[in-house]
């Protein structure tokens, strides 16, 4: 929703906000975990632990009344007037586009494997396994949040902008003077951006788009 209510050309900075949302709950939560873990031990195991949870509960009414206000986005209020809304979304999203849905289900699962082993299982491993104090690891999982905050819409902000053309490291000439051999651009140049996916070109994208 947040993409279709987005400029075309700022897709991928209007995008990243609800990502930063996971990264921006985690240092509300980590904040309010190490303030009740200043408790004596014998407290905190009790019932100290239980106060972030309850503390949630406010953030889950203001989000259900958001979600409730919000309206549909033009894109899809222009496909209900014309009558095209699918009787079953899912299942006709699967059966057109199922390599699009493939490619995008396989690069979420690395950063978010990733995110939540940090996230989750590094505050186990650094207290009983390192030996860090309790406050030291929830600081660390805090400090790296509140960097990814800043971060996803920054280097979204900077796909909007490249984000449609092969970035080149190493050397290697950039895109525009690879489109044409006159231009002077080197023959590994040329194989390389020969090679760049047509599917990367989303934000020209149209609901017809099949890949390459």
């Amino acid at each position: 929703m947040a993409v279709e209510h987005s400029p075309p050309d700022k897709r991928g900075f209007y995008g990243s906000w609800p990502q930063s949302g996971s990264p921006a709950g985690l240092v509300l939560a980590t904040a309010a975990f190490g303030a009740v873990s200043l408790l004596p031990a014998e407290q905190f195991l009790a019932w100290g632990w239980r106060i972030p949870f309850l503390l949630s509960i406010l953030l889950v009414v203001v989000g259900l009344f958001i979600r409730l206000q919000i309206l549909e986005t033009p894109a899809f209020e222009r496909i209900k007037e014309a009558g095209a809304e699918a009787q079953m979304p899912i299942i006709e999203a699967l059966r057109r586009q199922p390599k699009n849905i493939g490619l995008a289900v396989c690069m979420c699962v690395a950063p978010f494997l990733n995110f939540y082993l940090f996230a989750v299982f590094i505050l186990t491993y650094a207290t009983t396994q390192l030996g860090l104090p309790r406050s030291v690891a929830l600081l660390a999982v805090m400090t790296a949040a509140a960097i990814e905050v800043v971060t996803i819409p920054a280097y979204a902000a900077l796909s909007d902008r490249i984000g449609r053309r092969p970035v080149f490291i190493g050397g290697l000439l950039p895109s525009s003077s690879m489109r044409s051999p006159s231009s002077g651009s080197s023959t590994r140049g040329q194989r390389w951006h020969s090679l760049w996916p047509q599917w990367w070109d989303w934000p020209s994208c149209t609901p017809q788009c099949t890949g390459p």
